[in-house]
């Protein structure tokens, strides 16, 4: 799904266009990042209530991989749940790119669900504490 935007925009390195929805549609409040795998490095993160939703917006071009955790007892200062942590990450990769056209810049939005839907497009696999945390 592509974002339209017209002219002027200035798109940088450091912020761009992209955005990504997540629904959480589960009973538990979830913490989201988002990565660029090869280097480890943490793009964005945003905490999503349960049966809730959120956008982290203004993410730069790259390919990202989402990692997140489900639990209770959101604590803020440590970014981390007390109790009954799950962690997971998505299998497939989200690419987001910017794409100029004559009269127009068009970036690349995305949504997710943190629950598993019917007809879904992607899978995603349990990690540990640690990997997630590597982040």
């Amino acid at each position: 799904m592509a974002k339209n935007r017209s002219l002027p925009a200035v798109v940088s390195q450091a912020i761009g266009g992209g955005s990504l929805k997540v629904s959480n549609g589960t009973s538990s409040d979830a913490y989201v990042k988002l990565v660029e795998p090869r280097s480890s490095t943490l793009v964005g993160s945003l905490y999503v209530k349960a049966n809730s939703a959120s956008t982290l917006d203004q993410i730069p071009d790259g390919t990202y991989q989402v990692l997140f955790v489900l639990g209770e007892g959101w604590n803020p200062n440590a970014q981390s749940f007390k109790k009954n942590k799950r962690f997971a990450k998505f299998d497939k990769l989200l690419n987001f790119t910017t794409t100029q056209l004559s009269n127009e810049i068009r970036y690349r939005a995305f949504r997710i669900t943190l629950n598993p839907v019917v007809s879904g497009n992607t899978t995603t696999s349990r990690v540990n504490e640690r990997e997630f945390d590597r982040y």
